[in-house]
């Protein structure tokens, strides 16, 4: 199908007949927030945590969150607009302030609320064994938003943009007292001994994914824990990974020159995607070492 419906303001229709006011506050200064889900069979993985955290920032924010729309209904007919109730793709919900006069963060008149669905190949089972090389942003990151998904990302895009240039895959990003706080599209976990750990906020994005991962290995039995790690002690971790929603939990393999792979590190990326799919527990817990 080579058409594509996207549905904004209460409304599904053709995206080439998709307007945006110019006075748009989203178009004039970023002025709003945006969740990216991973959609499969028709429905949207982890939808009511990624509703949670843009409510949260709407809160904080002084947005309206958008309580009448039906998630799962016009979810459900985006599905089925665009052929993709069996493809897995990308849902895209962005909110912005809209048109609105006055200085700071004022009321939201008309606030504009857009989803945009497309195709989105899943990544092949070889990528998880490849995993991901990164390198570290040379400069402090210290982002007063960072607990929000904002549209304001042009910083993000320019801290990737280091990474790729360099031929990797994703950069970490370091506070000013030199610890690492998270990716510029992904979260970080790693695995120590019998604990699985991830970075302490504030001063980064709460992760949904690194959220349901942890909640899900709580409920198994295995431990779970948040502390402040620099780059330079991510080679002693038995293993390293990144989360998102549309790629799950996936290995980093190489930090600049070091190579992270240790023994079953690839294991441990299907076993947590397995989790987190909603799929047997890993065969590590039920009273044994979590990773003997």
């Amino acid at each position: 199908m080579s058409e594509r419906f996207c549905f904004l303001n209460g409304r599904i229709m053709p995206a080439q007949e998709i307007g945006i006011p110019v006075l748009d506050r989203g178009f004039l200064y970023g002025d709003g927030l945006f969740e990216t889900l991973k959609g499969e069979h028709g429905r949207v993985h982890l939808l009511n945590r990624h509703l949670a955290r843009l409510r949260k920032s709407c809160t904080d924010l002084n947005l309206p969150f958008p309580d009448d729309v039906d998630w799962e209904r016009v979810l459900s007919a985006l599905f089925e607009a665009n052929g993709l109730t069996e493809n897995p793709c990308t849902v895209k919900i962005i909110l912005t302030r809209g048109i609105a006069q006055g200085r700071g963060l004022p009321k939201a008149q008309t606030p504009t609320l857009l989803i945009i669905i497309q195709p989105h190949p899943e990544s092949p089972p070889e990528a998880y064994v490849k995993g991901m090389a990164v390198t570290v942003f040379p400069l402090p990151w210290e982002n007063p938003l960072a607990e929000h998904k904002t549209l304001a990302y042009l910083n993000s895009l320019v801290a990737r943009e280091y990474a790729y240039s360099r031929g990797l895959d994703e950069i970490l990003l370091v506070n000013s007292r030199g610890f690492v706080t998270e990716a510029s599209g992904s979260s970080l976990v790693w695995v120590e001994g019998e604990t699985v750990f991830g970075t302490p906020g504030p001063g980064r994005l709460p992760g949904v994914t690194e959220a349901a991962l942890r909640d899900a290995l709580v409920q198994c039995g295995v431990q779970v824990g948040q502390r402040e790690i620099r780059a330079d002690e991510l080679p002693a971790a038995d293993a390293v990974f990144l989360t998102n929603s549309l790629m799950g939990v996936m290995p980093v393999t190489r930090l600049d020159t070091t190579d992270l792979r240790k023994p079953g590190y690839a294991e441990k990326a299907a076993e947590f995607n397995a989790l987190l799919a909603g799929q047997s527990a890993p065969a590590y817990i039920a009273g044994q070492r979590v990773y003997a």
